[in-house]
């Protein structure tokens, strides 16, 4: 009974851990799953993909310990290196520092300004707004792409944007209005930060192949190959980015003693619409409150799925109701397979400075903690 237990048990071992298929004779041939590239990175970590176009173009390496440590800042000259290494074969080598070689040819392109990078800011770490520099020439004056004439759309979506130096805000807003460097989630662009191995990758790759790059909605990061599911929802992940949007900009006040609910919903990419619905149960004996931009024969009721809005809310005091329930999420317009939202924020005020993020999976219900005096200002 052991023995034939210890078998049962190495069977099951070696089908967890490998694939098998038929080679067409009948016979099985075990087939490993494909490995990493470097053994501190996964196949499934958002950065891979780029990473592995930049490796094989020689863009980048990694150490000589064989880990490509993808959390690491990137100087100065290891960006500008590999920025010159994606569009030129040869460059000659100078003994004075091993990458200037590559500064001086990137001079040369039009990629650094004469006297711009100092040798004591070689190996230095490079700060976002320095990349944006570096590759918004490198787009415009090596890859010969036209530049965005009418940045000023973008720009307005980024937060700390006073905060980005002068001369370096031009670059920004280019590389910003192509989608090759985005923003962070909290809607600035933080110039002044460092970036990651992992993230320079990306922003390399995105440079040097529109394919890659996001389109930006209301200042959101979008791409149709990563945040769009196989059934064609937007990913969960992806859709609480614009979910956010919408319950920042939601909010109940009072104006010249009429009490009022207002918003605005972001930007969305073509086959998505956005979705809210809030529901106000009164305890006076009036009738439930609703407003939805779903299907509803109550023109009262309707509210638009893009833009602002402005209801009024008839009631003579806040305190004349029970609770008031809010979801809002994105729909895919065309998805005729399932669900056709992947999650959705549902808000009861029962459950006071709570936002539920519900995943239409078996992956349990997310709370996040949310100050409703922002959300509720009467």
């Amino acid at each position: 009974m052991k023995k034939r237990l210890s078998i049962t048990l190495a069977v099951m071992i070696a089908i967890v851990s490998a694939s098998v298929y038929a080679d067409g004779t009948g016979a099985y041939i075990e087939q490993s799953a494909p490995a990493a590239l470097f053994p501190d990175t996964k196949i499934s970590d958002w950065y891979y993909p780029h990473m592995k176009i930049l490796v094989g173009k020689g863009g980048i390496n990694g150490y000589d310990n064989g880990m490509f440590q993808p959390d690491n800042t990137i100087t100065n000259a290891e960006f500008v290196k590999i920025i010159v290494g994606l569009v030129e074969e040869t460059v000659a080598s100078v003994d004075t520092h091993w990458a200037e070689g590559y500064i001086q040819k990137a001079v040369a392109l039009g990629i650094v300004q004469t006297d711009e990078l100092p040798q004591t800011a070689y190996d230095e770490p490079i700060r976002r707004q320095s990349m944006a520099k570096f590759a918004a020439r490198t787009m415009e004056k090596v890859l010969n792409e036209m530049p965005t004439e009418d940045t000023s759309v973008y720009t307005k979506h980024i937060s700390d944007w006073s905060d980005i130096c002068e001369t370096c805000k031009p670059y920004v807003a280019q590389v910003y209005s192509k989608g090759v460097i985005c923003g962070m989630p909290d809607g600035s662009f933080s110039g002044g930060s460092y970036a990651t191995r992992a993230e320079a990758a990306t922003m390399l790759v995105r440079m040097i192949d529109a394919g890659y790059r996001v389109k930006m909605y209301s200042g959101i990061a979008f791409h149709q190959k990563t945040d769009v599911l196989d059934d064609g929802r937007m990913s969960a992940e992806k859709s609480k980015e614009f979910m956010d949007y919408t319950l920042k900009n939601l909010k109940f006040y009072k104006e010249n003693g009429k009490y009022y609910v207002s918003g605005a919903f972001p930007e969305l990419p073509a086959g998505f619409e956005n979705w809210l619905t809030i529901d106000a149960e009164r305890n006076d004996g009036g009738a439930v409150i609703s407003y939805t931009n779903g299907f509803t024969m109550i023109e009262e009721q309707k509210i638009p799925s893009s833009g602002d809005f402005k209801k009024e809310i008839a009631i003579p005091s806040p305190d004349k109701i029970n609770f008031i329930h809010i979801k809002i999420g994105v729909n895919a317009k065309e998805n005729q397979v399932t669900q056709s939202r992947s999650a959705y924020y549902n808000i009861n005020t029962t459950h006071r400075n709570r936002v539920s993020f519900v995943k239409e999976t078996d992956e349990a219900t997310e709370y996040i903690e949310y100050n409703f005096s922002k959300l509720f200002q009467w």
